[in-house]
């Protein structure tokens, strides 16, 4: 079960080998256009742990479960009230679930940019570059996937996809803090959002994004649902 005023972050490792059973003919087709053996793996891996996850709030069998995607391509379960995104990363899978509240999360492998400042120049608003400019190489590479995590996962949660350009949008987030700036027009109410980051290993960053109801924050806890 989950209350109105908690967010459940489940996280575990591609490590899944079988289980192809529990995926829809859509799904597997999309299993099986991928060419490289540790792409099919994390592909399985990542859908067929959102169905576990799912499958303890909901009395519907993994494999039973009639997932959809909505025009912007977030996906929704049929039919049921949870509200849940997914992401996945070499060596990470990371599931966010609400009761209602809209939700975004995403997980990155800090080692997998080698030059994390050109796609800054490319994606990030002016603020947010200028905060990477004089940082050291460790210290920027940290700063560039927690601001890149949060855009990723606010931008989930909004749901427009790529109509919701990157730069319109800032995150500062040195620190354990994060201050989110909107430039979008209408502009989002700050107040409204909650935003998470959590590093649950040396090398991954997994953020989330919680659009609140009444401005009161929800509770988010870590949990893991072994592979």
């Amino acid at each position: 079960m989950i209350g109105d005023r908690e967010a459940h972050l489940w996280l575990t490792e591609p490590t899944a080998t079988h289980g192809e059973e529990l995926l829809d003919p859509t799904e597997r087709v999309r299993h099986q256009r991928y060419l490289r053996a540790e792409d099919r793996q994390l592909f399985l891996s990542a859908h067929t742990f959102v169905r576990r996850v799912l499958s303890t709030y909901v009395p519907v069998a993994p494999q039973d479960l009639l997932l959809e995607v909505d025009q912007h391509g977030r996906p929704e379960i049929a039919g049921r009230p949870l509200r849940f995104s997914l992401s996945h990363a070499p060596g990470i899978v990371a599931c966010l679930v609400t009761r209602s509240a809209d939700c975004g999360v995403d997980a990155e492998d800090t080692r997998r940019i080698d030059e994390p400042l050109e796609i800054a120049k490319s994606v990030f608003s002016h603020d947010e570059q200028r905060a990477l400019l004089d940082l050291e190489p460790p210290r920027l590479r940290a700063r560039f996937f927690r601001t890149w995590t949060l855009k990723e996962a606010y931008v989930k949660a909004r749901g427009l996809g790529l109509a919701l350009p990157l730069d319109r949008f800032s995150f500062s987030a040195p620190g354990d803090g994060v201050t989110f700036t909107c430039h979008e027009v209408p502009p989002q109410d700050p107040s409204q959002w909650q935003f998470e980051v959590f590093h649950p290993s040396p090398h991954h960053v997994v953020s989330v994004a919680l659009r609140l109801e009444h401005r009161e924050p929800l509770a988010v806890s870590c949990r893991r649902l072994e592979p």
